[in-house]
C-alpha cells in the first residue's frame, strides 16, 4: 500500500483578509479584492498606493494641482468618492473622506502605508461595501484598506536584498507660454499701457516710460524662462534588506529599509527609514507574535513655491552684469485717484528669494510594538488578543531669511523669521476576539466571530516664532531680537474609543450566503448625548456555479451574485472636541482698568455624532478557464446623512459661529468595472486587464438646524 500526500495550495486570492477575520472568497458576500505582491510589483516597484490605483477601479488618487510632485505631501485618497464635504481637511485636522487602513490587523495611517516598502508587503485588501465594512463600525464608511506584510518563512538563515532606482522630471509641455515679445505685445493691445488704467489711475507719461523700458530689455534679448528655474532632474532609490529563517516552533525576520525620494523641486526630498523586527512562536494550539517597527522620517520642503516663478514675466532678467540674482526686477509708480497719492510698487524676483538661507525641515521619530496572542482551543473554537502601542517624536523647524522680499519695508525687529514646533504622540490600541467556524451536517457552514477593541491617542503640540534677525547665516533663535506674539501654540488632545462588534456567516451547500454584522462605537471626541453609535449590515450571495445544472460547466470557475445593505459611520470628521464651547482670550474694561480673561466664541453642541452612511451594493464575481479570466461588476448608492459643518451663526447668537452641528447630506452613485486575463508562456507569466470606475458625488441637502440660517 502506498500513501501520497499531496499538498493543497490556497491561492491568497482565494481569502478575503479584513484584519479581523479571514473568510473564503466563494463565502464571503462583501465587496472586495485582494492584490498579491506579485500583482502589485508587476504594475510599479516605488510606492504600493500608486501601484494600487491603476488596477483597483474603486481606489481613487486625486491629483493636488497646488502641492505637484512634493514627495511630502500625503496623497488625496478616496474610495468609491468622497462621503463628506469637500475641502475641510485643514478644519478637521485629517482627511474626512479617507479610507480606514489596517496594517497586520492594526489600525494605521496614510502616511505609515505611503511610506512602506514595496517589498514588505505580502497583500492589500480592499473593503468596499456595508457587508466587508462594518465590522468596522464607525470608521468604515470610506472603505477599508487591509495591508499585510510578509511573513519570516521558516529554514535556515536566508538574506534578501531589493533595490530599485526611479528618474523623475518635470512635463512643462501643458505650459504654452508666451515668450518676452509676445507678452509684452499681448499687454500692450489689452491697454495695460493706456492713461486710464483698469483701476482708475491716471499716469500716462510713467505707463509710457514703464512700456519703453520693457521694450528696451526685450530688444536687448532678454527672454527668462522663469518655470525652469526651481526645477531639477529627481532620482528616487529605495532598498530593502531582510533577514528570516527558524523552524517549526520558532520563525524570526529583521529588516532594514531605506528610501529617499527627491521632488523636482530644489529643496524637496523626503528621507524613509526603516527598522522592523518579527518573531513567531508557535506551539501546540497556542501562538505568539511579535512585531517591532522604528521609523526615522527627514522631510524637507522648498521654500519658494512654484506659482511664483510661474507668474514672473519673461522680459524681466534673472540675474545682473555680475550674475547675482536679481532682487528688484522693476520699481514703478502710479498716482492713485481714490486717494490722491502717489503709490510705489516694486516687482521683486522669486530666484533672489531662492538664493538665499532658507528652511523648512521636519524630523519625525516613531516606534510602534504589536503583540498577538492566539490560542485555537479546538479546532473550531480560536480566542485571539492584541495589544499595539506607538509613540513619536516630530519636530519641525522654519526659518525664512530677513532678505528675502515678504520683509521688504518692514521694521528690523520684524525681518526673517524662526519658527519651531514639536509633537509628541502616545497611543495603544487593543482588541480582543472568539472565532467559531463548523461545518455541520455537510452542507450547513457556521461562522461566528465576536469581540471588542479599545484605543487611545495623546497628542501634545507646541511651537513659537522668534523674529528680527540681521543676518541669514545666523539662523539660531539665540539672535532673534524678540518673540512673534502672534504665533506660538499650544495642544493638548486626547481621544478614548471603545467598541463591541459581532459577524455572523452561514453557508448553505456552499450555494446560499448569508453575512450580518453589527458593531456599537463609541468615542470620547462626540458629544455626552451621544457618545455611542449602532451600525449594521446585512449580505446575501449566491455561488451560481454549484448550482447542479451548471456540474458539467468546467470552464466556469466561479460565478457568485452578491447583495448587500447596511450602515456605516465616520468619526474621522472630528480631531478635536467639537462637541464643546470654545473660548478665546479677550479685555474687558472694568471700571477704569482693563483686565484679561475669556470670551466664547463657540457654543456647545452635546447632541453631536458621527456621520452616517447608508449602502446597497449589488455585485457579481466571475472566474473562468482555470480562474486565467476574472473579474467583477459592483453597482452601488451610497447616501451619507449627519454631515458635520460649522455654519455661519446669526448675531442675536453673540459669537462668531454656531457649534459645530450634523448639518447635510451627500449621495455617491456609481460603478466599478474589472477583467483581467492571467496566464503564462513558458516560465514567463503576462496579465491583461481592463479596470473602470465611475462615480457621481452630489450634495442633497446643506443647512443647518437654527431657523436663522
Amino acid at each position: 500500500l502506498t500513501v501520497v500526500l499531496k499538498e493543497e495550495a490556497t491561492e491568497m486570492e482565494e481569502v478575503v483578509i479584513t484584519g479581523i477575520y479571514s473568510r473564503k472568497k466563494e463565502s464571503f458576500t462583501g465587496s472586495s479584492q485582494t492584490y498579491t505582491h506579485k500583482e502589485l510589483k508587476m504594475i510599479g516597484n516605488t510606492n504600493v498606493l500608486q501601484s494600487l490605483k491603476t488596477i483597483d477601479p474603486s481606489f481613487a488618487i486625486i491629483e493636488n494641482n497646488q502641492f505637484g510632485s512634493d514627495p511630502n505631501t500625503l496623497p488625496d485618497i478616496n474610495v468609491r468618492g468622497k462621503t463628506s464635504v469637500v475641502g475641510l481637511t485643514q478644519e478637521y485636522d485629517t482627511d474626512p473622506n479617507q479610507p480606514l487602513f489596517i496594517l497586520d490587523g492594526f489600525e494605521s495611517d496614510l502616511e505609515t502605508i505611503n511610506d512602506l516598502s514595496m517589498d514588505r508587503v505580502q497583500s492589500i485588501t480592499v473593503l468596499k461595501d456595508a457587508a466587508a465594512t462594518a465590522i468596522y463600525g464607525s470608521k468604515a464608511a470610506n472603505g477599508v484598506v487591509v495591508v499585510e506584510t510578509k511573513l519570516p518563512a521558516m529554514g535556515s538563515l536566508r538574506v534578501n536584498y531589493n533595490g530599485n532606482l526611479q528618474l523623475t522630471f518635470a512635463d512643462l509641455s501643458d505650459y504654452n507660454l508666451m515668450n518676452a515679445e509676445e507678452k509684452l505685445q499681448f499687454e500692450l493691445l489689452s491697454g495695460l499701457y493706456q492713461s486710464w488704467g483698469p483701476d482708475g489711475y491716471l499716469g500716462s507719461v510713467e505707463q509710457e516710460r514703464k512700456y519703453n523700458m520693457r521694450l528696451q530689455e526685450v530688444r536687448r534679448g532678454v527672454d527668462t524662462y522663469w518655470m525652469n528655474e526651481p526645477l531639477r532632474f529627481a532620482t528616487t532609490h529605495k532598498h530593502n534588506l531582510f533577514l528570516e529563517g527558524g523552524d517549526g516552533v520558532m520563525r524570526y525576520g529583521v529588516g532594514v529599509s531605506y528610501g529617499k525620494t527627491q521632488g523636482v523641486m530644489k529643496g524637496s526630498d523626503r528621507d524613509v527609514l526603516n527598522g522592523n523586527v518579527r518573531l513567531i512562536y508557535r506551539k501546540g494550539r497556542v501562538a505568539f507574535t511579535n512585531s517591532l517597527n522604528v521609523d526615522y522620517t527627514r522631510a524637507e520642503r522648498e521654500s519658494v513655491s512654484f506659482k511664483r516663478f510661474a507668474q514672473t514675466n519673461p522680459y524681466y532678467r534673472k540675474t545682473d552684469e555680475n550674475g547675482e540674482p536679481v532682487k528688484v526686477l522693476e520699481s514703478f509708480s502710479y498716482f492713485d485717484i481714490n486717494t490722491f497719492r502717489t503709490i510705489n510698487e516694486n516687482v521683486y524676483g522669486p530666484f533672489y528669494d531662492l538664493s538665499n538661507t532658507n528652511f523648512d525641515r521636519t524630523h519625525t521619530l516613531g516606534i510602534t510594538n504589536n503583540f498577538e496572542a492566539d490560542w485555537r482551543v479546538i479546532d473550531e473554537l480560536r480566542i485571539r488578543a492584541r495589544i499595539g502601542v506607538n509613540k513619536s517624536n516630530e519636530q519641525a523647524e522654519k526659518f525664512s531669511s530677513p532678505f528675502n522680499s515678504e520683509f521688504v519695508g518692514k521694521e528690523d525687529n520684524e525681518k526673517g523669521a524662526y519658527t519651531e514646533s514639536e509633537k509628541h504622540v502616545f497611543g495603544y490600541d487593543g482588541d480582543l476576539s472568539v472565532t467559531y467556524g463548523k461545518l455541520l451536517a455537510e452542507r450547513h457552514m457556521v461562522n461566528a466571530v465576536a469581540g471588542m477593541r479599545f484605543t487611545q491617542s495623546t497628542s501634545n503640540l507646541n511651537g513659537y516664532t522668534m523674529r528680527g534677525f540681521i543676518d541669514d547665516e545666523f539662523s539660531n533663535p539665540s539672535f532673534a531680537q524678540e518673540y512673534n506674539p502672534d504665533k506660538k501654540v499650544y495642544q493638548d488632545v486626547k481621544k478614548r474609543t471603545a467598541s463591541y462588534y459581532v459577524n455572523l456567516g452561514y453557508a448553505y451547500d456552499n450555494r446560499y450566503l448569508l453575512d450580518a454584522n453589527w458593531r456599537a462605537d463609541g468615542a470620547s471626541i462626540f458629544g455626552v448625548n451621544k457618545l455611542f453609535t449602532n451600525t449594521w449590515s446585512v449580505g446575501l450571495g449566491w455561488n451560481i456555479h454549484n448550482e447542479h445544472f451548471l456540474e458539467g460547466a468546467g470552464w466556469l470557475d466561479m460565478l457568485k451574485l452578491r447583495v448587500s445593505y447596511g450602515t456605516l459611520g465616520n468619526n474621522a470628521t472630528s480631531t478635536f472636541y467639537m462637541y464643546q464651547p470654545l473660548y478665546a482670550s479677550a479685555n474687558y474694561v472694568l471700571g477704569n482698568a482693563v483686565a484679561s480673561g475669556l470670551a466664547q466664541t463657540t457654543l456647545a453642541n452635546p447632541n453631536l455624532t458621527w456621520e452616517t452612511t447608508h449602502m446597497t451594493n449589488i455585485g457579481l464575481d466571475y472566474g473562468l478557464f482555470a480562474h486565467r479570466l476574472s473579474g467583477s461588476v459592483d453597482v452601488f448608492n451610497r447616501l451619507t446623512t449627519d454631515i458635520l459643518i460649522s455654519l455661519p451663526a446669526p448675531l442675536e447668537h453673540g459669537t462668531s459661529a454656531v457649534p459645530n452641528q450634523n448639518a447635510g447630506k451627500v449621495r455617491n452613485r456609481g460603478i466599478d468595472f474589472d477583467i483581467s486575463w492571467f496566464d503564462h508562456i513558458g516560465s514567463m507569466t503576462y496579465s491583461l486587464g481592463f479596470h473602470m470606475g465611475y462615480v457621481r458625488n452630489k450634495v442633497t441637502k446643506f443647512q443647518g438646524k437654527v431657523p436663522s440660517i
